[in-house]
């Protein structure tokens, strides 16, 4: 009873973690909720530990309800394998509690819990989660072993209620564990896992897993729009993500010099979108600017210069961990002049938008260093001047033949694509131009049509920015809006929205006056973390803006959505709370930087560590063994050093192995020993104890086998002493009383008087005077006093 009790409390313990390291995976509170709601219950209804709470007809149509719930997730909501899979395990292993449980149906839970916790494994990277993986791995390995314990009794139990033919050999009875048993298998427990980590540990320093990539893969559960690394911004209605889950991680550099806190924000800009598909309601990359991109092969190099000469000024070094799946997309704060990323296949960049991404199969966490100017540069003909090979094209057949070549003039093609690039009307309702008119009549500001480029187009931009920060409200919820366009309903009807939408109305404004103009995404971020010096990029950071081009200044970044209302939504608080949030932040920064994201390269700087401590460890020896050479110099010059030194370091070491050799000694002494007195298993305080105590025992033995009787390890002492008595009863007649003072000693648990060492040192005596007329036992009674 006391095992069954003890299993089905860690098996519920079991089941329970499990579940709760699944509901953080998923990042679902309903989940959590749930899960502790029903297993309060189920301990609360059930009346012994193996009871039925639900008959078990109810519990067949629960699972079958769980299963057609599993398929229609999987049929009509898209949800991923995984997720529904894990679902499905974890609502049977919950219908499972309040069911009754036999062995068979144990060990389904059993394996069902790991498997859940495998798939919640491969969608979740975070410290809690780790935590509650190593708390659980701990349980389910005495849960196993328990398993193993009952699964034997309760088989014996059942062999003998059912009764044993008498012509076969009866099963003996194994008792219930006692308090000492139970304290020796959680020490066996503990052991095997503390080997297990130190065998992890091991593995996982020579065997890494490269910067995590795919941790996350393509299973992370998105319900929300995440605009900060999408290829395309689709305006429609619903939430926004407001999640505070890190989404990357920055650390900042001016000219080489750390910035600290001194950047106002961190703005990293990754998709620069420049054509709107009014039908689809979506901003996109137009045909132009995706043809116009490099691709570089990374895996003979972790260093790409996008500009051989960088321009004069300041440069920001942004180092950066992105620590979700960004599908593909890297980020720079402002046009990128070099980047540095290991263990990737390749990258792909667009001098024409300057967009940057790793190859499609790119998925999960990633780190890399960018530099940037960090200031507004035209940097076009520094771009085109490098990159030229991207703009030759084929000619048509027909266009070859006339013109005798088989590409175009770089540089044309280059015009030809930039006099079209972010600058033609976004929609065609007239009042969309009224009203850009109207604004920049008020600020005073004027600009011919044609011009592809004018001093006021940045004056204007701000103008228009500072009309939609001041005349529309910020929101994250939008209500259905029905076939109305997104953009002209924000202008003129609602005039409420988030990011997407201030940005789209912003560059429909200016490109109905052919302004050069393109939505981009990405994320803004102010918070920084003091106890690690970086900033933390969130989800609910996903931003977008727009980019505005000027042939003086290049693209000039302006954010039409309300300052106030950003601020509110991305504060990071203040106080005890918010300094614990960055505390436990930066340790989730340590854990993914080092644990997640280990690879080859953090392998050889470890092993490089070792190398460099063992080389400082034996320099500093050599330094020694320089300054005793010098001194037996000193003292005896005649002497031959070399001779001297291989002398005493022979010494040494003839010392150590003596030393090895009566430790060994020792132990293999105590081990056969303990062996010989039946003591192994034994706690070793009491077997240490009861070794002193028995020593005289051994002394028997001793004295035995110097007359060619040696006892054997099937023998029990009191078949020895009688079959001794049978030999030569004169001579052996000491072994009886001797035998059994010994089992009044070792399972009696009788300690030795004054009266039972004199009357062992008198049988000793009479033992041994066959062979050893000068024996004398009081040496070795000494010892085994109490």
């Amino acid at each position: 009873m006391i095992l069954n009790l003890a299993f089905s409390k860690l098996l519920f313990l079991q089941i329970m973690i499990g579940a709760i390291a699944y509901a953080v995976a998923k990042q679902s509170a309903a989940v959590f909720l749930v899960v502790i709601a029903l297993g309060v219950l189920s301990r609360l209804m059930a009346k012994k530990h193996d009871s039925a709470v639900l008959p078990r007809w109810l519990v067949n149509v629960a699972v079958a309800l769980a299963a057609l719930w599993t398929i229609r997730e999987k049929s009509y909501a898209d949800t991923p394998l995984i997720i529904v899979l894990a679902d499905f395990m974890l609502n049977i292993q919950l219908i499972k509690l309040f069911d009754r449980k036999t062995n068979r149906d144990h060990a389904m839970q059993i394996v069902l819990s790991l498997m859940l916790v495998t798939c919640a494994s491969i969608i979740s990277a975070s410290i809690f989660f780790g935590l509650l993986l190593i708390t659980y791995m701990i349980i389910a390995l005495f849960t196993v072993l328990k398993f193993q314990l009952k699964s034997g009794l309760d088989y014996v139990q059942r062999q003998i209620q059912l009764g044993i033919p008498q012509n076969h050999t009866p099963i003996p009875i194994i008792h219930q564990p006692q308090p000492s048993e139970g304290k020796q298998f959680n020490r066996i427990a503990i052991a095997c896992a503390l080997g297990c980590t130190a065998f992890s540990t091991i593995f996982f320093i020579a065997m890494p897993r490269g910067q995590g990539r795919g941790i996350l893969g393509n299973w992370s559960p998105q319900t929300i729009q995440l605009t900060g690394y999408d290829s395309n911004v689709e305006l429609r209605s619903g939430n926004v993500s407001t999640s505070s889950i890190p989404a990357m991680h920055v650390k900042a550099k001016i000219n080489g010099q750390p910035a600290g806190s001194g950047l106002s924000e961190v703005r990293l800009r990754g998709m620069a979108l420049d054509t709107y598909n009014a039908k689809a309601r979506r901003w996109d990359r137009s045909p132009d600017a995706n043809r116009s991109r490099r691709y570089f092969d990374m895996r003979d190099r972790q260093t790409v210069r996008f500009l051989n000469q960088p321009p004069p000024g300041d440069v920001l070094e942004l180092n950066v961990s992105v620590r979700v799946n960004t599908k593909g997309a890297l980020f720079a704060s402002n046009a990128p002049l070099m980047i540095r990323i290991e263990n990737h296949k390749g990258i792909r960049f667009n001098p024409l938008d300057q967009h940057l991404a790793r190859v499609r199969d790119a998925n999960g966490t990633a780190n890399y260093t960018i530099w940037c100017s960090n200031e507004p540069r035209n940097l076009n003909e520094r771009y085109f001047k490098q990159w030229q090979n991207l703009f030759r094209e084929r000619l048509p057949a027909d266009q070859r033949r006339q013109k005798g070549s088989k590409t175009t003039n770089p540089q044309a093609t280059y015009d030809k694509r930039w006099s079209k690039y972010a600058r033609n009307p976004v929609l065609k309702d007239p009042r969309i131009e009224e009203l850009a008119l109207q604004i920049i009549s008020e600020a005073k500001l004027s600009r011919p049509p044609e011009a592809q480029s004018h001093p006021n187009d940045h004056p204007i931009a701000k103008a228009i920015e500072n009309h939609l920060q001041k005349r529309c409200a910020y929101t994250l919820d939008l209500p259905q809006r029905g076939r109305d366009e997104p953009i002209t309903s924000f202008l003129f009807d609602k005039q409420e929205g988030h990011c997407q939408y201030f940005a789209s109305a912003m560059a429909a404004l200016l490109r109905s006056l052919h302004i050069r103009t393109r939505v981009v995404t990405g994320f803004v971020s102010n918070e920084y973390n003091e106890v690690g010096d970086y900033y933390i990029v969130r989800q609910k950071h996903a931003h977008a803006w727009v980019e505005v081009w000027s042939d003086r200044t290049g693209w000039k970044a302006f954010d039409p959505s309300p300052p106030a209302a950003i601020e509110q939504l991305h504060d990071p608080g203040s106080g005890f709370f918010a300094a614990l949030t960055k505390l436990y932040d930066y340790v989730e920064f340590q854990w993914l930087s080092n644990i997640v994201a280990y690879d080859a390269t953090q392998r050889q700087n470890i092993f490089a560590s070792i190398k460099s401590a063992l080389d400082a460890i034996s320099a500093v020896a050599q330094e020694y063994a320089r300054q005793i050479q010098q001194f037996l110099k000193s003292i005896a010059p005649s002497w031959s050093t070399p001779s001297i030194t291989g002398t005493f370091l022979g010494v040494i070491i003839l010392v150590a192995l003596i030393g090895l050799f009566f430790v060994a000694r020792r132990y293999f002494k105590s081990h056969a020993s303990a062996k010989q007195l039946q003591l192994r298993n034994l706690p070793a305080n009491q077997r240490k104890q009861l070794a002193q105590q028995l020593q005289f025992y051994l002394d028997m033995l001793a004295v035995i086998q110097k007359l060619g009787h040696t006892k054997s390890h099937h023998q029990t002492p009191g078949a020895f002493a009688e079959q001794l008595n049978q030999l030569n009863p004169h001579t052996f007649s000491p072994t009886i009383p001797l035998t059994n003072l010994y089992y009044a000693v070792r399972f009696g648990q009788k300690p030795l008087t004054s009266n039972d060492q004199q009357q062992v040192r008198s049988l000793l005596q009479q033992l041994s005077q066959a062979t050893q007329p000068h024996f004398n036992p009081k040496h070795s009674l000494s010892t085994s006093a109490v």
